[in-house]
C-alpha cells in the first residue's frame, strides 16, 4: 500500500493465485477519489462540485469508454437528472423532483416509467405508485401507527411487540428474546424456524 502524508491510499497490491494486480486511487485536495485505475488499464475518472458532490465519471481504457454520466443537483443538493451515455453512444436521462422539504415526489426513467410517492406529516412514505407507458401498473399504499410503525404495507400487514421490535411482517414471523435480541425468524404457516440465533454473556451473536 502507497500512502500520501495524510494517510491517503495512493495504490494497492494484492495477489491472486499467481498474478498480482495494482489499483491507483488518485485524490483531489478534499480526499474525492479523482481517478482509479486498474492493473489492466481500465478505470474510472471523477469530478466534483464545490459541496464534493459528482458531477461527472467516466469509465473506460485508455482507447475506449464504456459509459459516462453527469449528475445535476438542486440548491439543497438533492440528485435532480442523471444522464447517462453507454459505449455505443445512447444517451439516457433519469430525473427527479422533490418537494420544499426534499422528500422525493417523483422519478422519471429512461423507459418511460414514472414513479411517484407520497408522505405523511412525519414524513413517512405512505403510498407507491408505477406508471409504464402512460398506464398505472402498480399502486402500493402503506400505513403508519402513532409511533410511526408501519402497519401495513399493500395486503401485507406488520405487527410489533411492546418494544418496539418487529413480531410479523405478512412472510415472516420473529421472536425475541429477554435483551430485545432475535433468537428465531419463522415463516408463515410453519412451525419451526428456519434461522435461530444465539448469544453469549455479552450480548454477542455467536450462533
Amino acid at each position: 500500500m502507497i500512502c500520501k502524508k495524510e494517510g491517503l491510499v495512493l495504490a494497492l497490491l494484492f495477489v491472486i493465485s499467481l498474478y498480482a494486480n495494482t489499483y491507483q486511487f488518485d485524490y483531489d485536495d478534499q480526499g474525492n477519489v479523482r481517478t482509479y485505475t486498474a492493473g489492466n488499464g481500465s478505470g474510472s475518472t471523477f469530478n466534483y462540485d464545490h459541496a464534493n458532490k459528482i458531477k461527472d465519471l467516466v469509465v473506460g481504457t485508455s482507447n475506449s469508454v464504456l459509459l459516462s454520466e453527469r449528475y445535476e443537483y438542486d440548491q439543497s443538493g438533492n440528485r435532480t437528472k442523471i444522464k447517462h451515455e453507454g459505449a455505443g453512444g445512447k444517451v439516457t436521462e433519469t430525473n427527479f423532483v422533490y418537494d420544499p422539504i426534499n422528500q422525493l415526489l417523483n422519478e422519471a426513467l429512461p423507459n418511460g416509467t414514472s414513479k411517484s410517492y407520497t408522505y405523511d406529516g412525519f414524513g413517512n412514505r405512505t403510498s407507491v405508485k408505477v406508471v409504464e407507458n402512460g398506464k398505472e401498473t402498480k399502486s402500493i399504499a402503506a400505513t403508519f401507527n402513532d409511533g410511526n410503525q408501519l402497519v401495513k404495507f399493500g395486503s401485507e400487514s406488520l405487527t410489533y411487540d411492546a418494544n418496539g421490535n418487529r413480531t410479523s411482517d405478512g412472510k415472516y414471523k420473529y421472536t425475541w428474546g429477554e435483551n430485545d435480541q432475535i433468537v428465531a425468524i419463522t415463516k408463515q404457516g410453519e412451525s419451526n424456524a428456519f434461522a435461530t440465533y444465539k448469544y453469549d454473556e455479552d450480548n454477542r451473536r455467536i450462533e
